[in-house]
């Protein structure tokens, strides 16, 4: 249950990162605290839902028997019972799809969409900066302008770093 609503709040603030990135003006109507707590109990309620089928295919057996058929008391342990495997057999593959598979996709996808809209924001500026200011030499007054409106270079590269190490991070987990 919590490894699934783990993967899920991950999504669920990929997901916010996109619509804050890519989405600003759309980002102050949906992203509110109320909505935030609603979604945090939504993905626990779906959560404990979709791990009900393990406790209650679990069970307590001996796995070990001696020659006689009696049970070996070391080999007692907690498991799914061999008259379950083919039944959890399908449930593990599909919270695997679920709970692994799709919030993947939806956290590459949405990483690289917010990658692409940075740089394309980044190719505008760079534009509109080339536009206004053609031919910038060095001590002029176009020059100055021209870098006190476009951020240092490390500062761009600062932000690629915590998107690209918050999209390892997040894949990671």
């Amino acid at each position: 249950m919590t490894s699934y609503a783990s993967v899920l709040t991950i999504t669920a603030f990929t997901i916010e990162r996109y619509i804050a990135i890519c989405k600003p003006l759309v980002s102050h109507k949906i992203l509110a605290f109320s909505r935030c707590v609603k979604i945090i109990v939504t993905i626990w309620i779906i959560s404990s839902c979709c791990a009900l089928p393990y406790p209650i295919h679990t069970d307590l057996f001996y796995y070990v028997h001696n020659s006689h058929g009696n049970p070996i008391s070391d080999s007692l342990q907690c498991n799914i019972p061999q008259m379950y495997y083919r039944r959890m057999t399908h449930v593990f593959q599909m919270s695997s799809f679920v709970f692994f598979l799709v919030p993947l996709t939806v956290i590459i996808v949405l990483y690289v969409l917010i990658g692409l809209t940075l740089r394309r924001a980044e190719m505008r500026r760079e534009a509109s900066v080339k536009y206004h200011h053609p031919h910038p030499r060095s001590g002029s007054l176009g020059s100055k302008i021209q870098h006190e409106r476009s951020p240092p270079c490390a500062a761009r590269r600062s932000v690629l770093k915590v998107l690209c190490m918050s999209a390892i991070f997040t894949l990671h987990i």
